[in-house]
């Protein structure tokens, strides 16, 4: 019996077009943050030109955005981050993250030779501190 993606093709094997329809989805979720945000930007200028009715749209479309990034963010679903990834989650530069690795701010969770990756999903507790120490 054929297993149905999610683009309701049919694949007897349930492999690789299973992934592949993964992959397709996270495509599509990515190409919907594009659309959203160009929505999201066209209701913003009604809001600001004082048009109250855009607002029942406009947070409506906010809010489906902030479902959809958490699902296409780097590192929401407990993959590990490149340091170029890592470093625009917190708003550093590459090179400052570095150093803040280097002075034992913050740990990579590998570290092999020159390669080092991040976690994504430990992030949250070390932006606030990032930010502090960026601040002094």
């Amino acid at each position: 019996m054929g297993v149905t993606s999610l683009n309701g093709v049919a694949d007897g094997s349930g492999g690789t077009h299973h992934a592949q329809s993964g992959v397709e989805a996270i495509g599509r979720l990515e190409r919907s943050v594009r659309l959203l945000l160009a929505r999201a930007g066209q209701l913003e200028e009604l809001v600001c030109k004082g048009e109250e009715a855009a607002w029942v749209s406009y947070l409506a479309t906010l809010d489906t955005l902030a479902r959809v990034l958490a699902h296409v963010t780097p590192g929401r679903r407990g993959e590990l981050l490149t340091t170029s990834q890592m470093a625009a989650r917190l708003n550093l530069s590459p090179k400052s993250l570095l150093r803040r690795k280097a002075r034992g701010e913050i740990r990579p969770a590998v570290q092999r030779g020159k390669l080092i990756r991040w976690r994504g999903d430990e992030v949250s507790g070390d932006v606030s501190e990032l930010s502090r120490r960026r601040r002094q």
